[in-house]
């Protein structure tokens, strides 16, 4: 996804690389390492430095330039809490129909 391209866009985008079955495994050490770097912050300080930084700042380009960058944040921050989140919960029950409605749902929400 490119610059500008649209917050909906590269939501979905994301969403579809990482909730693909093949991916679930790398995706459980991910929320893994992310839930042992919350109780041990100093010795993952690197990890949590960018978990989150990585994804504002694709998310943010794909927002218009003339959007105000507190407002830009913020949706973006929305759409990364909630796709993992929503990734989470597809992990966890792995009921892939349910999990991926509600995805199309928040994804659509975008658009508007």
């Amino acid at each position: 996804i490119g610059p500008r391209a649209g917050l909906a866009a590269a939501a979905r985008a994301v969403w579809e690389r990482t909730s693909r079955p093949e991916r679930g495994a790398e995706f459980r050490l991910f929320f893994a390492v992310y839930g042992r770097a919350l109780q041990a912050p100093g010795a993952f300080a690197d990890f949590l430095a960018h978990v989150v930084a990585a994804w504002m700042g694709t998310l943010i380009a794909a927002q218009p330039a003339d959007l105000d960058e507190s407002v830009a944040a913020r949706r973006a921050t929305l759409v990364i809490a909630s796709l993992r989140g929503l990734l989470a919960d597809l992990l966890t029950t792995g009921d892939s129909e349910r999990v991926h409605d509600a995805a199309e749902h928040f994804l659509a929400s975008l658009e508007e």
